[in-house]
C-alpha cells in the first residue's frame, strides 16, 4: 500500500504452489481512525491454471489519517497424485497443506 496525501494505492497479488483449484483473496484498506473499509477481491470459483495473479486500486482517503492493509483468502490448489508422496510408500512430501488460508495486515501508515 501507498498512502500520499489524498490518495492510497493498494496493490495486492497472491502466489501459490500450484494452479488454483479454488479461491477468493479479499484486500481491504481500513481507515484506523474510523475503521471504514475500502474493500476488493480476486475470486477463482471455478479454479484457474494460474500460480499467481495481481491488481491494483486507487482510492480517495483523508490525508490526515493513518491507513492499514488487511489480506485474507481461502482456497485449495492442484496437486498431481504423483507429488503427493515421496520415497516410500507412507512418507508424506513436506509441501504445505492443500487447503491454507492466507491473512497478513500491515501496521498503521
Amino acid at each position: 500500500m501507498q498512502h500520499t496525501g489524498g490518495t492510497a494505492i493498494m496493490r495486492f497479488r497472491w502466489t501459490s504452489p500450484g494452479p488454483l483449484d479454488v479461491g477468493l483473496f479479499n484486500y481491504s484498506l481500513i481507515d484506523c481512525t474510523s475503521g471504514v473499509a475500502h474493500r476488493r477481491h480476486l475470486a477463482y470459483e471455478n479454479g484457474t491454471s494460474r500460480t499467481s495473479d495481481q491488481a491494483e486500486e486507487t482510492f480517495q482517503v483523508n490525508p490526515s489519517r493513518t491507513y492499514r492493509m488487511r489480506i485474507t483468502g481461502q482456497g485449495t490448489y492442484h496437486r498431481e497424485p504423483r507429488n503427493q508422496f515421496e520415497g516410500l510408500i507412507g512418507h508424506f512430501d513436506v509441501a504445505p497443506d492443500s487447503a491454507p488460508d492466507w491473512e497478513n495486515e500491515t501496521p498503521c501508515v
